[in-house]
C-alpha cells in the first residue's frame, strides 16, 4: 500500500487493526478484518486487483510451516496435502480440501459467507499458492488451472500476468489445479531431512492449535446456519459451542462483545457478501439473513450501509465496470 501512495495505517486502523502489530511475529489478527481491509483499498484505489499483486508478492516462508512443507515434500502430491493440513497453523476459519481427478487436480478453498466479503483476499491465497507452485517446481510455466468465483475483473491483464492464461472467472469454486501427471514429480530442491523436522513441528503446533477453542468464530458458525430459521436462541447457540449460556455470555464479555451485538454484525457481514459478491435476490437474501419480511430487510440494509439494498448492488456493480 505504501508503495502505491495508500495511507496504510489510516486503512488498517478503518478495520480495527493497531499498525504497529505487524511488528509483532506472534500477533493473531482476525481474519473478517484482513479481509475487509483488501476490499477497502481494492475500492478505494479502483484497482480490483490488488489482493491478487499481494498474494503474488509474498516471500517463501511468510506462510510459516505450509511453506517449508511444501518446498520440502517429495512430490507435488504431499507438498499440496501438506498445504491443506497445515493451513491452519497460518489461518483460523480459512479451510481448503485437496481432490485428485482423472486429468486435474485441484485445491479448493470455502470461506464462510460469515466472514464477509472475500474477494480481493481468495485472489490473495490463490496467487500465493500460484508462485509457490512454480517455485517449489522449478518452472515458471508450470500448467497451473485458476477458477474465481468472482466476475470478470477491469485488471484482467494482472491476473492473466500473474496466473498464467489459464484463468477462468465466474466458477462454481475458488480453486487451483495442475495436471494430475505432473503430482508424482519431486519439487527441485527438496531437502529429506528438514522436510521431517519441518512435519514433526508442524505437527505438534497443530495439536496445540487444535486443543484451543475460536468460540466468536464457531459462534458465527452457528447464527449464520440459524439465520435463516427465525430468532437465534441464545441458549441453542451456547450449546452449539459446548459453553453453558452463563460460560458463553463469560466469554464474550472477555471478547468484548455480546450475543446481540454478534448476531446483529453477522447479519450485516452476510449483507454485504450476498449483495456484494452473489447474484442471489433480494428476498432470498433477506430470508438468509433472518428476515420475513423485504420491508424490514431493506430498513436494516439502509441503516447499516445508508442506502437502499439494490442500490448498493447496483453502486458495487458500476464500480467493477468503472
Amino acid at each position: 500500500m505504501q508503495s502505491r501512495g495508500l495511507d496504510y495505517h489510516r486503512a488498517v486502523r478503518d478495520v480495527g487493526i493497531d499498525p504497529a502489530v505487524v511488528r509483532d511475529p506472534e500477533a493473531e489478527l482476525p481474519l473478517r478484518s484482513i479481509m475487509q481491509l483488501m476490499e477497502n483499498v481494492a475500492r478505494e484505489s479502483g484497482n480490483d486487483a490488488f489482493g491478487t499483486q499481494v498474494g503474488a508478492s509474498y516471500q517463501i516462508g511468510l506462510v510459516g510451516a505450509s511453506d517449508y512443507a511444501m518446498c520440502n515434500a517429495p512430490t507435488l502430491r504431499a507438498a499440496l496435502t501438506d498445504y491443506v493440513r497445515y493451513l491452519g497453523l497460518a489461518a483460523k476459519g480459512l479451510n481448503a480440501r485437496f481432490v485428485e481427478g482423472p486429468g486435474k487436480s485441484y485445491v479448493s478453498w470455502d470461506l464462510p459467507a460469515a466472514l464477509g466479503p472475500h474477494t480481493q483476499f481468495i485472489g490473495a491465497v490463490l496467487a500465493a499458492q500460484a508462485v509457490r507452485i512454480r517455485h517449489i517446481m522449478c518452472d515458471p510455466s508450470f500448467p497451473i488451472f485458476v477458477d474465481l468465483q468472482r466476475s470478470s475483473p477491469q485488471a484482467l491483464d494482472e491476473f492473466t500476468r500473474i496466473f498464467g492464461p489459464r484463468v477462468c472467472f465466474e466458477q462454481p469454486h475458488d480453486r487451483i489445479g495442475v495436471p494430475t501427471n505432473t503430482l508424482n514429480r519431486p519439487p527441485g530442491a527438496a531437502d529429506p531431512q528438514l522436510y521431517r523436522v519441518i512435519v514433526r513441528c508442524a505437527e505438534k503446533a497443530l495439536a496445540e492449535r487444535d486443543e484451543a477453542s475460536d468460540t466468536v468464530l464457531r459462534l458465527t458458525s452457528h447464527i449464520t446456519e440459524a439465520l435463516p430459521h427465525g430468532p437465534v436462541d441464545f441458549a441453542a447457540a451456547a450449546k452449539s459451542v459446548g459453553m453453558s449460556p452463563r460460560e458463553l455470555r463469560r466469554e464474550l464479555e472477555r471478547e468484548h462483545t455480546t450475543f446481540r451485538d454478534l448476531v446483529d454484525e453477522t447479519r450485516k457481514t452476510l449483507t454485504a457478501h450476498y449483495i456484494n459478491d452473489t447474484a442471489l435476490a433480494m428476498t432470498e437474501i433477506a430470508f438468509l439473513i433472518g428476515f420475513s419480511q423485504l420491508s424490514a430487510f431493506s430498513r436494516a440494509v439502509k441503516k447499516w450501509f445508508g442506502t437502499a439494498p439494490r442500490e448498493l448492488r447496483k453502486k458495487r456493480r458500476s464500480r467493477r465496470s468503472g
